[in-house]
């Protein structure tokens, strides 16, 4: 197994609700040209992997996100999986090629890791998503994308009328799943990728993305069923720098493709 280690933000995740409804209207009337916070965005290494063949298992970062949140772009099978939804993180697709998500999997309801849903939501949506977008998380998520899409009604309807997006209207809203405190919840299958759901402690979820015989074990803090680090050939996890802060690994440019045997992520 090899193993690379994410950063946790700061709780309050019952406040942002109504935060990022706030921010919604300017989010579907423009499409982002920068990083989060005016960051500039820089060009991912390894080009070529960005467009990886069926038999790929690729992670790649979201780039242009503030720097230690947890975010990663997995893809296999023709499928892209987002792991984490910072501010930036709808940029960070455009960069990594320009796919919307087959899912989206949070880590926690905890404050920077949700702060770019919104703007994903819409501009997914916008770009043409024709159906609801899946959104995994710790219980509780399906309540509190309840509140967001309520709250995004109108501003759906304006950007409906302006946009006329390719998928019907109600493709705009979120398609929660909450990942309660049971052992594991298989919340992705396509049939060769899947994705396993691990409730952890504090509210926590950690995720086994499962491709080709090889299983990408990407966590947050605070795990605790730490016998689970050997079902996988490689762990993206909490770890401590040399500072004692917390870091999250594919914060920088890098690609880590996961195989036989297993690389780890490139900084």
């Amino acid at each position: 197994m090899r193993r690379v280690t994410h950063s946790q933000p700061a709780p309050g995740w019952a406040c942002l609700a109504m935060v990022l409804v706030l921010a919604a209207c300017s989010a579907q009337d423009a499409p982002e040209s920068t990083g989060a916070d005016g960051a500039s965005v820089s060009t991912l290494p390894n080009a070529a992997l960005l467009d990886p063949s069926p038999a790929d298992f690729v992670a790649l970062p979201c780039v242009g996100t503030p720097a230690g949140t947890a975010c990663a772009i997995v893809r296999a099978g023709g499928k892209t999986l987002l792991f984490g939804a910072p501010e930036g993180v709808h940029q960070a697709l455009v960069i990594a090629g320009g796919e919307g998500p087959d899912g989206v999997f949070l880590f926690t309801l905890e404050g920077a890791g949700l702060e770019g849903l919104v703007r994903l939501r819409n501009q997914t949506w916008i770009d043409g998503r024709d159906h609801k977008l899946p959104v995994a998380g710790p219980d509780g998520t399906s309540l509190f994308l309840a509140y967001l899409d309520k709250g995004l009604e109108r501003s759906d309807a304006v950007a409906y009328l302006r946009h006329r997006p390719a998928g019907r209207f109600d493709a705009a809203l979120f398609a929660p799943i909450d990942v309660a405190q049971t052992p594991s919840l298989r919340v992705f299958d396509s049939g060769d990728l899947a994705v396993e759901a691990h409730p952890g402690a504090d509210g926590m979820v950690h995720y086994f993305a499962l491709y080709g015989g090889h299983t990408l074990l990407l966590s947050g803090c605070r795990m605790t069923d730490t016998d689970r680090l050997e079902d996988a050939d490689t762990v993206i996890a909490c770890g401590v720098d040399e500072a004692g802060k917390w870091h999250w690994p594919l914060a920088k440019p890098g690609v880590s493709m996961i195989g036989d045997p297993p690389v780890a992520v490139q900084q």
